[in-house]
């Protein structure tokens, strides 16, 4: 009779699937085979989860789990009154009171590192229980007040400088913070290596540091809204930006014409309640643009209804696929097809429902943009911002027969 020995990869595999973690990293240590198997196939962890509040300094099982664990997608670090491991393969959250804890775990491997706080002198250093060599997008955000008694003081432009220094593999990085000197930012080495930067911050004022990654950098967003207009122009030095989101931003049109006159790659554009952009025409200027994603200021009018006998009938249009959702109000219609030279079918709708005329002016002539294929509206509508209802149209646009 065959013992468990002589089982195969395949049904071990089967097997292993209906374990929980624990149970699984007892597996792992039974003999080299089941070890590789439990180490070696990820999507054999895929949906499971754990969750336990002991350090692995205080429990064997935690770090047995920790220990076999497969690499990570997303691994999230915060503080937090108490410490708490979560995850469901393949994204992990730690919860620590203080970072310089997480020194006593093994040695974790992820694509995307999500911090909280001052992470220079402990998860940025050669101590760090992450392996920074693997890590290739990080996202810095700000402490919420009240998250811990006694908040870190530090200075974002220094865990950014870390980061660029210590994670050799870094493409993507991700800023959420009140302040930001872009003066400092333009000391730093390693933008270069950057294809992808976001940066929400509403006290950043120069963008001068973006000549540093003008040749990698592939994916732009920006929510700075103290930003001035005119530094808005040194976007014309990204020549190989693919995509760019600018989000409440106070960019005007003459500015984003000549940035879009400059970049001749991009090929998706979004614009969320950027309100000094009000003639669309400028997009025609644009010969890549092929995705568009507006998202219109507020206009006025009443909070939309589920019973609202404007979206009466919606349903049985065989041209569009709709889906309403309460609290507030999201009315998404999906695959409008419009010939180059014709009408969106969608217009006379969005005007019906309030959409002011000048807006909808505007958003016809889109269809002079010579390679745009896909375009996403948004408009809000509602007088009272937490009454607000949603407006999504998602319109694939097609060349005329």
């Amino acid at each position: 009779m065959a013992g468990m020995g002589d089982l195969s990869c395949e049904m071990l595999l089967s097997i292993f699937s209906f374990l929980p973690v624990p149970d699984l990293v007892r597996c792992a240590a039974v003999s080299e085979q089941w070890h590789g198997v439990v180490t070696g196939f990820t999507h054999l962890w895929k949906g499971k989860t754990y969750t336990t509040n002991r350090r692995p300094s205080e429990s064997a099982e935690t770090r047995a789990v920790l220990r076999v664990l497969p690499p990570l997608q997303h691994l999230i670090i915060e503080l937090a009154d108490e410490f708490a491991i979560e995850f469901a393969y393949p994204h992990m959250t730690l919860s620590v009171t203080d970072t310089g804890g997480i020194e006593e775990f093994p040695k974790l491997t992820c694509d995307f590192l999500l911090a909280r706080g001052d992470i220079v002198s402990n998860i940025l250093s050669s101590r760090s229980a992450v392996d920074l060599a693997a890590l290739r997008k990080l996202q810095i955000l700000r402490v919420p007040p009240g998250n811990v008694a006694d908040p870190p003081v530090y200075r974002v432009e220094d865990v950014v400088r870390s980061a660029l220094q210590q994670c050799p593999n870094l493409r993507g990085l991700f800023i959420c913070e009140d302040r930001l000197s872009a003066d400092c930012l333009d000391t730093v080495e390693g933008f270069a290596r950057l294809q992808t930067l976001e940066i929400v911050c509403p006290g950043l004022d120069k963008l001068a540091f973006l000549r540093h990654c003008s040749d990698s950098l592939e994916l732009l967003r920006l929510c700075c809204t103290g930003l001035p207009p005119q530094e808005y122009t040194e976007l014309r030095r990204l020549g190989n930006l693919r995509r760019l989101g600018l989000h409440e931003c106070q960019v005007t049109d003459g500015e984003l014409r000549l940035v879009l006159e400059a970049l001749g790659s991009l090929e998706a554009l979004q614009l969320d309640r950027c309100g000094l952009v009000r003639d669309l025409s400028l997009l025609w200027r644009s010969n890549s643009l092929r995705q568009l994603r507006l998202t219109l200021p507020p206009v006025a009018g009443a909070p939309l209804e589920l019973r609202d006998p404007r979206l009466q009938g919606l349903q049985r249009n065989p041209r569009m696929r709709v889906s309403v959702d309460a609290d507030p109000v999201t009315l998404r219609l999906r695959n409008v097809n419009v010939n180059a030279d014709g009408m969106p079918s969608a217009l006379p709708l969005l005007h019906a429902l309030g959409v002011d005329a000048g807006s909808l002016d505007q958003v016809a002539t889109l269809r002079r943009c010579p390679q745009l294929r896909h375009l996403c509206l948004n408009f809000l509508v509602g007088a009272d911002e937490p009454q607000q209802s949603a407006v999504w149209v998602h319109i694939k646009l097609t060349s005329s027969p």
